[in-house]
């Protein structure tokens, strides 16, 4: 099956990608980091000695806690136009931070903020991708410690309105080629001008999807993004390729989440293999996890 073409071609191939699951497996994957998270309604009595309470819960193997800036919340909307399919908002000085809690083999990573909780898998040169299976019940399992933490606190159970999957997707230069050759591996690159007076030098393109219901319904949005890169601990050149699935739980509590998960991976699936080709699908030890 040609995997080439236009992003809008592309997901054609897969118009029902929302009822059949899309469950690819790899032996090597180029998946580089997964983030899982839920964003809920402001717990309002939050404070920052929350943040160490409930480190201490989890300390025995996420033995680092770091302060960053928290990340707005972004809602999915589908009765306004798409560049207005979020909320933002604007952030006082003294607003509580998000924090950063790092396993000791630096392969995970928690993120809280008051009205956020997230999970990343990170790669390391040693460790393998443990597949999707295994990361959303980690991040389940830590999710309950936190929501135990809550109600020990005397908190409201959390709410959650919206819920987000993002893997990144890293391949060097070196493996796929300079931008006239990455084709090759990236399905949907543009044709490059041939004239001797232009060399390519870099590329990017991002695209945004709605994600169908059954019912034919949108429940939440795909993004894809694909830019140039330079790995941090290497200064090695490579390309990077995002897709983040985002909408609201599909029913209540964990279940709902839990429904909304599904369709994020399979919308994430089936975009990842219309945007690379089945040569470097081989390279990677494809597998299609639905026959196994």
């Amino acid at each position: 099956m040609d995997r080439s073409g236009s992003s809008g071609e592309a997901f054609q191939r897969y118009p029902d990608l929302q009822m059949k699951p899309i469950h690819p497996k790899f032996g090597n994957p180029p998946l580089f980091e997964q983030a899982i998270a839920v964003v809920f309604d402001a717990i309002p009595t939050f404070s920052l000695g929350d943040f160490g309470k409930f480190w201490s819960r989890i300390d025995d193997e996420f033995d680092t806690c770091e302060a960053r800036p928290i990340v707005d919340p972004r809602f999915e909307a589908f009765d306004q136009p798409p560049h207005l399919g979020f909320e933002m908002r604007l952030v006082p000085a003294e607003s509580l931070p998000r924090c950063f809690y790092r396993h000791k083999d630096k392969s995970e990573l928690v993120q809280l903020q008051a009205d956020r909780f997230g999970f990343n898998w990170l790669k390391r040169a040693e460790r393998k991708y443990p597949h999707f299976e295994l990361t959303v019940s980690r991040f389940f399992d830590l999710y309950d410690k936190f929501d135990a933490f809550c109600s020990e606190r005397g908190f409201a159970t959390p709410a959650v309105r919206q819920c987000e999957i993002t893997n990144v997707n890293i391949v060097p230069v070196a493996n796929a080629g300079e931008v006239d050759r990455a084709r090759e591996t990236f399905a949907h690159l543009p044709e490059l001008s041939t004239h001797s007076f232009l060399s390519p030098e870099t590329i990017s393109y991002s695209t945004q999807h709605q994600i169908m219901s059954e019912d034919g319904r949108p429940v939440g949005r795909l993004y894809q993004i694909f830019s140039p890169a330079v790995l941090t601990d290497t200064n090695e050149r490579a390309y990077r390729l995002e897709l983040t699935a985002r909408g609201a739980p599909q029913g209540e509590g964990s279940a709902g989440v839990k429904s909304f998960f599904e369709l994020a991976r399979t919308a994430i699936n089936g975009a990842f293999l219309a945007a690379t080709t089945e040569a470097a699908q081989r390279t990677w030890g494809y597998i299609d996890g639905n026959r196994v």
